[in-house]
Formats: structure tokens, sequence, C-alpha cells
């Protein structure tokens, strides 16, 4: 089964397209009587199987021509799958590709390094993927390996979801069953989901703040009826001193605080239910007469 697979090729072609100009185009490569099956599996699409394994790697490979058209061909499936490795450093050797994807499959082609197209600014330059064909063994091969030291993205057709710890397919690394938590030390998840950390994180978020202490009503009762000491006494006598002086106002505040401004309710009193407004007494001077001018009148 394996060699009729290696000998198959499958194609597409324009709708209303003669079958005979189709066998023609091809047996124009291969020589006559090298077509063996010519089968219809879909709409416009046809399998075809030669006698020779290596004319069907070179159809796949380049394809054909008839008339004015080209046909593209692809092998089978479950035969051999064209494996895309981008992003990976160029200096990153060959052997250190075929070496790691030949744990999940059988390698059929040599690595291919790829270049920019023709017309583009950095035409014939690598432009630092490669691609490789490959006898899947494996279910699929995982989103992204290391290779030679060095993460890179794969990239086949029908490719599957694949752990990179186990291998198995159906969840990724961070929700494989079998990698142990660093934090909690289980399995099932990796430290930056752990539930552990999760928890912590809101019982920080939720605890209580650390407030003063309240000073209860005995306390307080205490501290006015105890008789105050001599350098206390003396910071009540100046304090009182700039209570009792409603008329002076120091120009010195502190750095970094804003001068509040003097109000007319800030020196008012009470008195018999009126409010007196202190105010600065202004001192009127009398008029200096002897400095007057004194005009004369000519005679």
């Amino acid at each position: 089964m394996a060699d009729r697979k290696a000998r198959s090729f499958l194609f597409k072609i324009p709708a209303e397209t003669g079958l005979r100009e189709i066998k023609t185009a091809i047996e124009e490569i291969t020589g006559e009587n090298a077509v063996t099956v010519f089968q219809q599996i879909g709409i416009s699409e046809y399998l075809v199987e030669l006698s020779d394994a290596d004319q069907v790697r070179e159809i796949i490979e380049h394809g054909f021509d008839f008339d004015d058209h080209h046909i593209d061909c692809n092998p089978p499936h479950g035969y051999y799958l064209n494996v895309s490795i981008m992003g990976l450093k160029a200096y990153v050797d060959d052997d250190a590709v075929t070496e790691k994807l030949s744990e999940y499959g059988e390698i059929k082609s040599p690595v291919i390094r790829l270049k920019y197209k023709q017309g583009h600014d950095l035409e014939g330059l690598e432009n630092g993927n490669r691609l490789i064909r490959i006898v899947l063994t494996a279910p699929s091969i995982p989103y992204s390996i290391r290779i030679g030291g060095e993460w890179c993205r794969i990239i086949h057709n029908n490719q599957q979801l694949i752990c990179t710890h186990c291998n198995e397919p159906g969840h990724p690394r961070k929700n494989c069953p079998s990698i142990e938590c660093r934090l909690c030390n289980s399995l099932g998840h990796l430290s930056f989901h752990c539930p552990t950390k999760i928890t912590r994180a809101e019982t920080s978020e939720t605890a209580p703040t650390q407030e003063t202490p309240e000073i209860t009503s005995t306390q307080a009762n205490n501290a006015k009826n105890s008789t105050p000491t001599k350098p206390q006494s003396q910071a009540l006598n100046n304090a009182t001193q700039m209570d009792t002086s409603p008329a002076k106002t120091t120009d010195k505040t502190p750095s970094g605080i804003k001068r509040q401004h003097q109000t007319d309710s800030d020196n008012s009193n009470s008195d018999n239910g009126f409010k007196v407004v202190l105010r600065k007494s202004r001192l009127k001077f009398p008029p200096n007469t002897s400095m007057a001018r004194r005009t004369t009148k000519k005679t």
C-alpha cells in the first residue's frame, strides 16, 4: 500500500477539460504506458498512479502543462507532507533540522533553504525559511519546537494541537496533565497559572489597611487633667500668646505649605449675639505744615 501511495499524486483541472489531453500531457513527461490508474475522486479532482515513483516525485515538484494551463500536483494524504520551518536562525545547521524532525516521521528529502522570489529587492538571498518533506509517523508536529537551541514555527497540512512536553495531541504545554508546577508542586498547570498564586494576590488586595488608634475619652480626660511639664507648659504659653493676638500675623510660613488667606470669620468674636470683627488700627499722621511750599508775591 505504501508503495502505491508513493507512485500516486493528486491534481485539479479546470472545468470542461478533456481527460485525454491531461493524460497526453502527463505522458510527455513520463513516457507512454506510464499511467496505470486515472481516478476521479471529486469535482474536477483526480488521482493518477504511475509505474515509477521517481517520476511521481518529479511531477509533484514541478507540475505539468497543457495548452495555456499549468497544473500543480500534490502527494496523496498520508504519504508525505511539505513541512515549512519558519523563523529558524540561519546559522542553525540543516543536520539539526533533520535530526529533530526525524522524531515525528521519516525524512524524504534534504532541507531546502528558500530564497526571495524574482523581482524582490533581495532577490536570490535566503529569507531564513526552510522546507522539508516528511512521511509522518506521529499524528502531527507541534506548532513550535526548539531546533539547535532556537525556537521556530512549524507549518504543515492537517496540523493538530500537540503538547511540546508529552507530545500528546489535544492540549497545549501549559495545560499538560503531566507537567509540574514550581510553586505548589502539583501536576496539571504551570506556575504562571497556579491557583495558589491567584489566591495570594486576591488576599493581599482584600487585606485591611492599618489605621491609627483612636483616643478614648478616658485617655483624653487623663491628658487634660495631668500637669504639664516645664517644656510642655512653655509650649502651651507660646500657643496661648499666638491665639490671643489676632492682629499679629507672621510672614514666615513653612516651605511647601500655602499661606492661608485671612478672612473676617477668622478674627470674629461673638458679643451679645453680634459678630465683632477685629481690625488693625490705622494711624493717621498730621500734615507737616512747616514743609509746605510758600509762595511770595513779587512787588
